[in-house]
């Protein structure tokens, strides 16, 4: 991109790995960490429309899996985790010279893991036990206000303390259930309508597997890949479930070798990445219907 930091700008050789970098969904923005000491960093937001950068937050702690930041679905929003906290970042107060300090951009205590962004652009956060839904017309009051009134609205509770560190959560496409990845190894569903305090296990994990991706469609069906170790080597396996089935339970396909996979954005065809290559299937049925062959 013209005038991201490069060999072309200037920029020496990196030592180590170099880390990845976040872009907003509509392609403009690009967040990304520079290093200030072994530990800590800068996070910087790039215009590729304008090519300046803007530092967003200083020292914060590095990530070899790239920015701690998520972006809203369409791009006028980020959030972003900083010494145990959570921020929000909003582009539009950015254009226009309103941007206010990073002490009243603070959402609350956590990590990235505590939020998750619903596809209608409503911002989901885990604070103990107690599930918020926050608008983003809410954020900016919300914050600013942090200490007379609570941040968003309950939407409902988990069943037992939230660890940023160790858990995880996905968020319906319509926000009306969550489900839970506790510890990396259990998977719950919890239904999210307020004073809902319902929780099912649905998936135990097999052992030295971990949750990878996770697609959800308009229609609520699941799917589920998890990654690890099996007898010494590199393992994977698929899971799927219809929420809207009288009695869901997760059932297993077939599938190995699967490196990740994505949803199209009309939501009935999905990618599967393998070993040998790309995987489409029809997303109702899993049925395959094209094989792309590559490394």
């Amino acid at each position: 991109v013209p005038g991201f930091p490069s060999f072309l700008t200037g920029k020496e050789a990196q030592i180590g790995k170099i880390l990845p970098v976040l872009a907003s969904p509509d392609g403009r923005y690009v967040l990304h960490l520079e290093s200030a000491t072994a530990a800590y960093g800068d996070l910087l937001l790039f215009d590729a429309e304008t090519g300046k950068s803007e530092t967003v937050s200083r020292r914060v702690e590095l990530s070899m899996g790239g920015p701690e930041a998520a972006w809203s679905p369409d791009s006028r929003f980020f959030v972003y985790a900083k010494a145990g906290q959570v921020h929000y970042f909003s582009l539009e107060q950015y254009r226009g010279s309103r941007l206010v300090a990073e002490s009243y951009r603070r959402i609350g205590d956590g990590g990235i893991a505590s939020v998750r962004w619903a596809a209608g652009g409503d911002l989901f956060y885990l604070s103990g036990t107690i599930v918020y839904r926050i608008t983003g017309a809410e954020l900016f009051a919300r914050t600013l206000y942090q200490d007379i009134l609570r941040i968003g609205r309950i939407a409902g509770r988990i069943p037992f303390d939230f660890d940023p560190s160790f858990d995880g959560f996905w968020i319906a496409p319509d926000g009306k259930a969550l489900l839970l990845n506790a510890g990396g190894g259990n998977i719950f569903l919890c239904p999210l309508p307020a004073g809902e305090s319902r929780t099912l296990p649905y998936l135990y994990l097999p052992r030295g597997m971990r949750a990878a991706d996770l697609l959800w469609d308009r229609n609520d069906i699941v799917t589920l890949l998890v990654r690890g170790t099996k007898d010494g080597a590199g393992a994977s396996a698929v899971f799927r479930i219809d929420l809207s089935a009288a009695n869901p339970g997760f059932s297993r396909t077939s599938d190995s070798g699967v490196l990740g996979m994505t949803l199209s954005p009309g939501g009935d065809r999905a990618a599967l990445m393998t070993e040998t290559g790309i995987d489409i299937r029809e997303y109702r049925s899993w049925k395959s219907l094209l094989v792309i062959p590559g490394e």
